[in-house]
């Protein structure tokens, strides 16, 4: 049988400055294969026609962490602490590929950036800076492990179960409450923060603002990406 081929999304390096860099974190990778998958970069300055053509043999789509979508995006002027923003080029292209996704039955699953693309895209927006809000979120030098509470009768509560679940997270940004987009609904909760949306529906839509797929918590990260492998499989058998 034939692995189901997930799109993984990449960034540019940011260290590199002579020329782009293209690059994915070895751990996305290894999350989608140790599940049963078969990883595949999109490149991040494909087009529309190249994009439409990755999505016509594609089972899966994982959009990966990385900087801030530019608030303009979603109708906002920047803050003073939005800093590190997508050059104009990936961030085009990663709209494009989340647009083309969603506009078809393919499993999708956001992480960080990810997770807030999906919301943008949909006609949700962003906090900017979360602030004084939850410092912890925005400290790399302190440990990004935390609770959350992942609320009943989500997608997320089915594979991961309903209430408090330890999660790693370290951002400036999250989704809106009260915009999470259009067909999105909230599914965690870290106080009032916003740690995972999901789209209801018979196709695998997933948003989760934290770092699965380099958690000390192996059992979490199987049970995440296997629920997002196993929808791409169900979509590869039935239209392959």
């Amino acid at each position: 049988m034939k692995l189901p081929l997930i799109g993984v999304t990449g960034r540019v390096n940011e260290v590199v400055k002579t020329k782009n860099v293209y690059e994915i974190p070895d751990e996305y990778f290894r999350a989608v294969y140790d599940c049963g998958g078969l990883p595949v970069q999109l490149p991040p300055f494909a087009g529309k026609e190249e994009l439409e053509a990755y999505m016509e043999i594609l089972d899966g789509v994982l959009f990966i962490g990385g900087p801030d979508i530019h608030p303009s995006f979603y109708g906002e002027t920047p803050v003073p602490e939005v800093t590190r923003i997508l050059k104009p080029e990936v961030q085009e292209s990663l709209v494009l590929a989340a647009e083309l996704a969603l506009a078809r039955p393919l499993p999708v699953f956001g992480v960080c950036l990810g997770c807030q693309l999906l919301c943008a895209v949909s006609g949700g927006k962003l906090i900017q800076d979360l602030g004084p809000l939850v410092s912890r979120h925005r400290d790399a030098e302190k440990s990004p492990y935390h609770t959350a509470e992942i609320l009943p009768g989500t997608l997320l509560a089915k594979i991961l179960g309903a209430g408090t679940v330890r999660v790693n997270s370290c951002h400036h940004q999250a989704v809106r409450p009260d915009a999470p987009g259009k067909n999105w609904r909230i599914a965690a909760f870290d106080g009032e923060v916003v740690e995972a949306i999901e789209q209801p529906g018979e196709v695998f839509r997933l948003g989760v603002q934290w770092h699965p797929e380099c958690s000390d918590d192996i059992p979490q990260r199987k049970a995440l990406f296997s629920a997002f492998i196993r929808a791409a499989g169900e979509r590869h058998q039935n239209t392959r």
